[in-house]
This record gives C-alpha cells, sequence and structure tokens, in this order.
C-alpha cells in the first residue's frame, strides 16, 4: 500500500493524502450572530440558495471568513466558527464555480478559488455536503446579541467587545477578551 505525508495528522507514513485525512483540517464559518443558537443546537443546515458551489456548508480561511461574519452581521457583530472538517474526497474546480452542486453525486466536498469579495482578495472556499463532518472546536465573537439557548459543551467561545447573552449557555470556557474591545 502507498504511504504518504500527511500533515493535517503529522502521519509521515500515512496511508491516505492530506485531503482524505480521517482526523479533518481546521476551516472557518463566518454567520450572523443570530444564527449561533440555531447552529449549536440542530447543527449546521446546508444553505438552499445557489450559492458558487451548490448546495452545502461553506468554509473559507479565518480572514475570509471574518469578512463574511461582517457582512452578514452587517457591521453590527462578527460570529466565526472554527471547525475541524472532514472533507472526505474533495473536488477541486480551481477559479470555476458549480451552482447546481453537480459535484454532490461523486464527492463529499467541493474547493474553489473565490473571487476578491467584500475587501479581500481571492480566496479559497470549501463546501461541504454531510454536516456531520463538521464539528465545531471554537466560536469567536465580536459584539451584538445572542439570543436563544448556545448548547457547545466541549467548545470555547470567545469574546470580545459588547456582547449580551439572552438565554442559557452552555460552553467548554467563555473567555472574556477586554485586551481587544477594539476589534
Amino acid at each position: 500500500q502507498q504511504k504518504y505525508s500527511c500533515v493535517i495528522c503529522n502521519n509521515h507514513q500515512a496511508t491516505h493524502l492530506p485531503m482524505d485525512c480521517p482526523h479533518g483540517v481546521d476551516l472557518y464559518h463566518g454567520t450572523k450572530l443570530p444564527s449561533l443558537s440555531g447552529i449549536s443546537m440542530n447543527g449546521f443546515i446546508a444553505s438552499d440558495k445557489q450559492c458558487r458551489l451548490g448546495r452545502g456548508i461553506y468554509f473559507a480561511s479565518e480572514a475570509a471568513a471574518q469578512a463574511v461574519a461582517a457582512y452578514r452581521g452587517q457591521g453590527a457583530s462578527l460570529c466565526v466558527l472554527k471547525c475541524r472538517v472532514r472533507l472526505g474526497n474533495m473536488k477541486d474546480i480551481g477559479h470555476g464555480e458549480d451552482k447546481a452542486g453537480s459535484w454532490q453525486s461523486q464527492y463529499d466536498s467541493c474547493r474553489s478559488v473565490h473571487p476578491s469579495w467584500l475587501g479581500q482578495p481571492a480566496f479559497h472556499e470549501w463546501c461541504v455536503k454531510d454536516a456531520s463532518k463538521c464539528v465545531i472546536k471554537e466560536v469567536n465573537i465580536v459584539g451584538g446579541t445572542v439570543n436563544g439557548t448556545v448548547n457547545l459543551p466541549n467548545v470555547n467561545i470567545r469574546v470580545r467587545g459588547n456582547v449580551t447573552f439572552n438565554g442559557n449557555i452552555v460552553a467548554g470556557t467563555l473567555p472574556w477578551d477586554d485586551a481587544h474591545d477594539d476589534v
């Protein structure tokens, strides 16, 4: 059996390619703050709009996810979820798009280069068709109000700026970062 060097799990004698690592990769999901309660209680729900890569859960680098979160939050707040994502069999379509999601019949995920958007230079984005392949590891919130229950018992929720919680919170830790109120 062929051996590979997997930088994801740091196994230099792995039987899998890095993109097929069963341990997953860390990617980021930017969303509007009001969505946090629903995501924490029900998991990710695949986008139902015709997005660039079709129906699925979208991820990007941390910087790109922050820009998306700021856009979705209309400048009032940021909510970025750091996730461990098992990409499985991934299709890379370069700079293309596939709004119909035709990749989903043969692949678990798709990667593309998103054109420059929201002040971000072109960036990689990933779309995963199965929400069970995405585990939230950390939540970063800057400003805003969280309404409803947030149930993330093994997840660190990092808070910066003025954030109000109206509901029950279950989290691994809830550090308040006063040193970064300007972010």
